[in-house]
C-alpha cells in the first residue's frame, strides 16, 4: 500500500511561516496607541474579511494569507508610536510591596509631559468606578 502524502494545510506548515495560531503584540500604554489599534483592527476585519470572501483561494491558501494579514499587523504594531521606553529583555526587577515587580520604563513614563497632562484632564477615579464597560451578568 503506498503512503498517502501530507494534505496542502500540513505542506504549508512544513515549509512556510503557516503555524497553528497567531498572536498580536499591541502597545496600549497612551491614548494615541488606543486610537490607532481601533482602525488598525478594523483595517485588519475589513482583510480578513476579503480573505474568506475570496473564491480563487483554497481553505489552506484562505490561512497562509490571514496569519500574513496578522503578521503585518504585528509590524505595525511593533513600529507605532510612541515607542516603549523599554530596551528589548531588559529588566528592573524589584521586591515591592506586591512582591517581584519589574519598575523597567517607569521613569521614563513619569517623565512624559503629555501624560501628566493626561491625568489633570479625566475625572475622578471614583468616577470611573460608576462608569463600567463590562456588562451586568
Amino acid at each position: 500500500m503506498r503512503k498517502q502524502g501530507d494534505n496542502e494545510t500540513v505542506q504549508m506548515m512544513r515549509w512556510t511561516n503557516m503555524r497553528f495560531k497567531r498572536r498580536l503584540d499591541i502597545p496600549m500604554w497612551h491614548i494615541d496607541h488606543l486610537r490607532k489599534s481601533i482602525t488598525e483592527l478594523e483595517d485588519l476585519t475589513e482583510e480578513l474579511k476579503r480573505i474568506n470572501n475570496s473564491n480563487s483561494l483554497r481553505h489552506a491558501e484562505k490561512c497562509r494569507y490571514a496569519q500574513d494579514a496578522f503578521v503585518a499587523l504585528n509590524i505595525r504594531f511593533r513600529n507605532m508610536l510612541p515607542k516603549d521606553p523599554r530596551t528589548r529583555g531588559s529588566e528592573l526587577l524589584i521586591y515591592g510591596e506586591r512582591g517581584l515587580e519589574d519598575h523597567s520604563g517607569y521613569a521614563e513614563l513619569n517623565a512624559r509631559e503629555d501624560l501628566r497632562g493626561a491625568e489633570l484632564q479625566q475625572k475622578s477615579p471614583r468616577h470611573r468606578l460608576k462608569t463600567s464597560f463590562y456588562r451586568k451578568r
